[in-house]
């Protein structure tokens, strides 16, 4: 029997309700701190007391969006084969995929930030900045996208640990982030006086403290994954495998940007203030939302473990 409070051991022998409770539950606690961590930004950018600031920074979610829904095609489609792989016993093939994953989405990221500085403008003003707003709206998304690869590696990556049952180091990564957030934030928006783009850029740097943790955990304390970073080349059967998983993600995340360029294009013609308080409430009711990702997050193993055969069921 495998040793009992491994990750390995409630993926493979736990029974099904504790694998539920040891996988599900670090996850909805650390999707609540996210929500706290989104919430953090926008505090330390209301205390410049500037509505067309808040505005901006709300106008720009949907570039996160973009830079989250990059980082789980790869982090989703690559930790789903991985889980897949490693109940199979299929460990270096596991790590191959896991290193593809990897510099993927750090490659993705630099291609993003550099597509960005060429089509800025047209993207700010599809975003529904107005005139006031503008050159706030362009000053966050540029430093966003050019910090960009941080987020997008730090969400594959953070897909990567929980395909290996580690929900408390998933929860971890998320409490770096949201710790980190903390100490950037006052310092790059207030003391620097940097404002939206010291927003974006705490929040790329929070997420690259996240990043480095998890790159830590799958390097020296996984065993099923440490030593991926060796690897980068995949057949491009192995490759469809990823992305066929993967761009599910992306086509969900562009329901929820096109939703919400077209509720930022609404409010911008009742004012900043409208746009503002939108953005701030939208934080606000994602702690239940995020709640409920977090359980589904935590159920995606044991859902991908019975459906192929590789899991003993002890009830």
């Amino acid at each position: 029997m495998l040793k009992k409070l491994s990750d390995q051991y409630y993926l493979e022998e736990a029974p099904i309700r504790k694998m539920m409770m040891h996988l599900s539950i670090p996850m909805m606690i650390g999707m609540s701190v996210g929500t706290i961590y989104n919430v953090i930004n926008a505090y330390f950018i209301g205390m410049l007391h500037n509505t067309h600031m808040m505005s901006a920074i709300t106008l720009g979610l949907p570039i996160f969006t973009v830079l989250m829904a990059l980082g789980n095609v790869f982090g989703v489609g690559g930790g789903t084969f991985i889980t897949r792989l490693i109940s199979q016993n299929e460990t270096e093939r596991a790590k191959k995929i896991a290193g593809y994953t990897f510099y993927g989405s750090l490659i993705s990221g630099i291609l993003f930030a550099i597509l960005a500085f060429f089509i800025v403008d047209p993207v700010v003003s599809g975003l529904g900045a107005d005139q006031m707003t503008y050159l706030f709206t362009k000053q966050y998304v540029l430093m966003l996208s050019s910090a960009g690869f941080m987020i997008i590696v730090n969400f594959a990556l953070e897909q990567l640990v929980r395909a290996l049952g580690a929900s408390k180091e998933s929860m971890y990564g998320i409490f770096i982030a949201t710790g980190l957030s903390l100490i950037l934030d006052p310092l790059l928006i207030l003391g620097f006086g940097w404002h939206v783009a010291g927003a974006a850029l705490a929040m790329a740097l929070s997420n690259l403290g996240s990043a480095v943790y998890y790159i830590y955990f799958l390097e020296k304390r996984s065993t099923a994954l440490s030593g991926f970073m060796k690897h980068f080349f995949l057949s491009v059967r192995e490759q469809l495998e990823i992305y066929k998983i993967g761009m599910a993600e992306l086509f969900q995340s562009a329901f929820m940007i096109v939703s919400t360029l077209l509720l930022n294009h609404f409010a911008i013609f009742y004012g900043d203030d409208v746009v503002a308080g939108f953005g701030i409430a939208l934080r606000i009711v994602q702690i239940p939302e995020f709640l409920t990702m977090g359980l589904f997050l935590g159920l995606i193993p044991i859902f991908l473990l019975l459906t192929t055969g590789n899991r003993i069921l002890n009830g």
